[in-house]
């Protein structure tokens, strides 16, 4: 069976990979969120990776990161608060 929750991100070249996307959609939500509140809705794998970015942390800090089913994350002021 597969496992479809760390397919996303499963090796270093998939994560060198969807790390440079997610920056760049990071970017834009930036650019967007300076002038009004943005909703993003994300799959788990890329969810964990958005967030290890805008909170800056290192790859093997962000492959460790969980990746809820059953919460979403809120990301303002350089913090990520979970919400269930």
């Amino acid at each position: 069976s597969r496992d479809w929750s760390s397919d996303v991100c499963s090796s270093d070249l998939n994560y060198i990979m969807a790390a440079e996307r997610a920056q760049a959609a990071l970017d834009d939500i930036a650019r967007l969120a300076a002038e009004r509140p943005v909703a993003v809705f994300a799959h788990g794998g890329i969810g964990r990776v958005l967030r290890g970015l805008f909170l800056g942390a290192p790859q093997d800090e962000i492959m460790g990161m969980d990746q809820p089913q059953d919460a979403f994350y809120r990301l303002y002021k350089g913090a990520a608060e979970r919400i269930s």
